[in-house]
């Protein structure tokens, strides 16, 4: 297997029968990790075009001419099997500008997200180019992969009303179109490196985890609200509260860091991925309040390393987490970590490991094998 990144080297020329090439206008988070998985797990030549994971509104809007500049740039343009693209990328635009200078490859989208139901705070800053841009390279897949069912569904359902909002020459069955081409296939997890990690002896009042992107979407202010009740209720824990922020963090995390200064066991975001790991493996308690989440590679990954996940009865925790671990309410919330917190010893001797350890690579690697083989 060979791997080469052509975003640091020019292609080579020439047909590679099994070349894959993978263009990712966003190289970061779970979008990174699926891409490595590939290149680790499956035996194709993958070749990459990517940009940093920064601006994806100007991803979205310029990936397509950036990456088709780069491979018209080259003195023999190179041919591959398969394109593989996530939906940041308008492939349909990507197409039209490089032509038949790459052959005419299989196209595969993978929706880790889509923008047709993306939160955002006020309804009327939502900007409708980017779902156009979600459809219209849907349209022009070939196969077109979502890491859920919520997403998928999520995605086909909002498409009719959407277009509905065209003043007139609407385009007929898109839903369906896309739908007939469309499966589900979550990202697999890299549940080595995690095994790989040795847990700790677990003594002392449990440690209740946050491990989220610190945006509004995830709602932290319920999160920490509920934490200061069960705080001045005078319950034991202590708080790790990790996670990837941006320029603008929501204020409840500042008023976090400063009312629970005596309980806060790691606040921030851990680059080093060993130690982020370690710090999953010391917690007790893993906790989403979030408002948006298509599939929750964060959550199972503390739920796999030993988390007892306590987690909102909605989007797509409703296909992975049984009944009794969702809550449907804020006092339902504070119920739950109370609970846990006064059985912690029966909490810790419990696993739910098994909830995650289907979507390791293990369970997953001939599905995805299958996905660029579909004739193996």
């Amino acid at each position: 297997m060979v791997n080469r990144d052509l975003s640091e080297q020019p292609p080579e020329p020439g047909c590679d029968s099994n070349a894959v090439l993978v263009l990712e206008p966003y190289y970061g988070g779970s979008h990174r990790m699926l891409i490595e998985g590939l290149r680790e797990h499956i035996p194709l030549r993958f070749e990459l075009l990517t940009l940093p994971p920064r601006k994806w509104k100007w991803r979205m809007r310029g990936a397509a001419m950036t990456f088709s500049d780069r491979l018209l740039r080259t003195t023999t343009c190179p041919t591959f099997d398969t394109v593989f693209c996530s939906s940041y990328l308008n492939l349909a635009e990507f197409l039209g500008l490089i032509g038949a200078r790459i052959g005419r490859p299989r196209t595969i989208v993978y929706f880790h997200e889509n923008q047709l139901t993306y939160p955002v705070r006020d309804e009327n800053e939502r900007d409708y180019h980017f779902g156009i841009t979600n459809i219209t390279t849907a349209l022009a897949a070939h196969v077109v992969v979502f890491n859920s069912e919520y997403n998928r569904k999520s995605f086909l359902d909002t498409i009719p009303p959407f277009l509905g909002r065209m003043p007139d020459h609407q385009p007929e069955q898109v839903k369906e179109r896309i739908e007939a081409k469309s499966l589900i296939l979550p990202p697999p997890l890299d549940l080595a490196a995690l095994d790989a990690v040795t847990p700790p002896a677990k003594t002392g009042p449990p440690v209740i985890l946050w491990n989220h992107r610190w945006e509004y979407d995830k709602n932290p202010d319920e999160f920490f609200h509920v934490i200061a009740q069960i705080a001045t209720q005078g319950y034991p824990f202590r708080l790790s509260v990790l996670g990837q922020s941006f320029s603008e963090v929501p204020r409840a995390f500042n008023a976090a860091q400063r009312d629970f200064s005596d309980r806060i066991l790691r606040f921030g975001f851990e680059e080093d991925r060993t130690r982020y790991l370690e710090a999953l493996r010391e917690a007790d308690i893993v906790v989403s309040t979030a408002h948006h989440e298509y599939f929750g590679i964060a959550l199972l990954e503390a739920t796999y390393a030993g988390c007892y996940p306590i987690v909102p009865d909605r989007l797509v925790y409703r296909e992975i987490f049984p009944e009794r671990l969702r809550y449907r309410t804020t006092a339902q919330l504070r119920d739950r970590l109370i609970s846990a917190i006064c059985s912690i010893e029966n909490v810790r001797s419990n696993d739910h490991r098994r909830i995650a350890a289907r979507f390791g690579w293990d369970r997953l690697r001939s599905q995805y094998a299958d996905l660029f083989c579909p004739e193996a």
